[in-house]
């Protein structure tokens, strides 16, 4: 696009928004938003308080994608794509040629979730709601803990989803087909289940009379779910076998399993359904789009099947807020409050004002009580700086092994393990490592940054042999502050030479 092709394009833009100022008002929140996102989850991430998993595994991942490496996760075990096909990770390998990570995926993380901002609002404007509430629609995405939470819970390539999803519904409202579409592809490339919101909107759009699109969607998203699924993961060495088994429990071992005990006994599965936990969900997705998204209940089925899988599912971390798993589904109830805020100034026009006052003043609490308010605040762990000097002797092509706040911090290398591996394996993390493989490894292991806080009980007691075990191995203890302590592989003497 030449000089005057851009001028062309920006000017209706900028006549719009001095022709709105609240439009104006979301774009310098949500720039704000950037900012003090990005600086609670720097913060967080210099305290030491990001993990192998997530964060360590998709800096190592987009490191290697950089080097020109294949993209084997040695936190993880297994191909970065193994695990949960997410292509769209490729892009990001210039970020990892150049060495940014993980700075620079924080930050990006942070942009990504606050450019739903604005087309939340345009989407809203044009189902009929005023500037003011159409506004607040905007501002509660930015405002909603469930949004920063999952910023500020290490990195995720899904956190693209919203923008995109948000960007497709004006892009559908204005009946422009092949944009919605290839935003679509785009988000469904982010991860594989991002498909299935596309099932429900194909589903939702045959009921409203656009039979052909809607067939056409719903069918391509569980093809394309098929694809990455049965034929993608497992062309590059996994399976979902462990997914499966977390989300059954003691249902059964496979998603199938649980469906079929949902049929046999509903009221069983639902009285299980219905916890506490599962309530504040609920609750928390209502409360992030200010109620409004009931207002066009609809729109909500294509948040169906993420909102049954984190419910049903018998993996606790599904049920608690400060996860990503709910992003999601939070960001198709911002679509619905969209619509819902057109129905409100439709048919309650008088209201509307009041709602749009009521609304705004939930935002500036949730903004002065929300995770990012506190992450900002949060001092930092008397051990950061005896954590700093113990990094600081790692050398930046070693195989080291760490605990899971430190591996973030040494992700930019081939090997690098969070402890307990290589030394021990974790099954309950759907381990693919062999034995022998896990031996192989655990003998060409040349650093060990040991620390037990923070780690859960079973991994603390395997982590707690490892002193003794790594003085058989011939590792010696070199560095010994507070609670981190470094060890470092003996070299074998060198032979005199006759």
């Amino acid at each position: 696009m030449d000089a005057s092709g851009a001028a062309e394009y920006l000017r209706p833009r900028l006549v719009s928004l001095r022709q709105e100022p609240t439009r104006l008002l979301v774009w310098l929140v949500a720039t704000g938003y950037v900012v003090v996102l990005s600086l609670a989850s720097i913060n967080r991430h210099e305290r030491f308080e990001s993990g192998g998993y997530d964060l360590g595994i998709f800096e190592q991942g987009i490191w290697l994608l950089g080097q020109g490496l294949r993209p084997f996760s040695t936190i993880r075990g297994r191909d970065l794509f193994a695990d949960h096909f997410q292509p769209a990770l490729v892009v990001l390998a210039p970020l990892g040629a150049l060495e940014l990570t993980p700075v620079a995926l924080l930050i990006l993380q942070s942009l990504l979730l606050a450019a739903a901002a604005p087309p939340l609002y345009t989407l809203a404007r044009r189902r009929g709601a005023g500037p003011r509430l159409a506004g607040t629609v905007a501002l509660l995405w930015l405002a909603s803990p469930l949004t920063q939470w999952a910023n500020l819970f290490d990195f995720h390539p899904e956190t693209a989803a919203p923008t995109l999803l948000a960007y497709a519904a004006v892009a559908l409202d204005r009946g422009r087909l092949v944009r919605f579409i290839g935003l679509a592809v785009a988000a469904s490339l982010l991860k594989e289940d991002i498909a299935l919101v596309f099932l429900g909107w194909g589903v939702l759009l045959a009921l409203q009379g656009r039979r052909r699109l809607g067939s056409a969607l719903a069918c391509g998203a569980v093809a394309w779910f098929l694809l990455a699924t049965q034929v993608a993961i497992p062309a590059l060495g996994g399976n979902l076998d462990y997914y499966s088994a977390r989300f059954g429990g003691d249902r059964g071992s496979s998603l199938g399993a649980v469906f079929l005990s949902l049929v046999e006994h509903p009221l069983r599965t639902l009285g299980d359904a219905a916890t506490p936990a599962n309530t504040k969900v609920l609750l928390a997705l209502l409360v992030g789009c200010g109620g409004l998204a009931l207002l066009a209940p609809a729109l909500l089925l294509p948040a169906a099947p993420a909102v049954a899988a984190n419910l049903l599912s018998a993996y606790s971390y599904q049920h608690e807020l400060q996860f990503h798993y709910h992003l999601i589904p939070a960001a198709v109830f911002a679509i619905a409050s969209a619509h819902g805020a057109g129905v409100l100034q439709t048919r309650r026009a008088r209201l509307a004002p009041k709602v749009a006052a009521g609304l705004l003043a939930g935002v500036l609490a949730l903004a002065a009580l929300g995770p990012a308010s506190k992450g900002l605040r949060a001092s930092a762990s008397p051990d950061r700086g005896a954590r700093e000097r113990a990094l600081g002797l790692i050398p930046a092509d070693a195989s080291v092994a760490a605990a899971p706040h430190l591996v973030p911090h040494l992700a930019h290398r081939r090997q690098v393990y969070q402890l307990p591996e290589p030394f021990f394996p974790r099954p309950t993390n759907g381990e693919y490592w062999t034995e022998h493989e896990l031996s192989e490894r655990a003998g060409g292991l040349q650093w060990v940054v040991y620390e037990l806080a923070g780690l859960d009980p079973w991994p603390r007691s395997q982590t707690q042999q490892l002193p003794r075990m790594l003085r058989q191995r011939g590792f010696v203890e070199v560095f010994h502050e507070g609670g981190v302590r470094v060890y470092r592989k003996r070299q074998p003497p060198r032979r005199r030479a006759l």
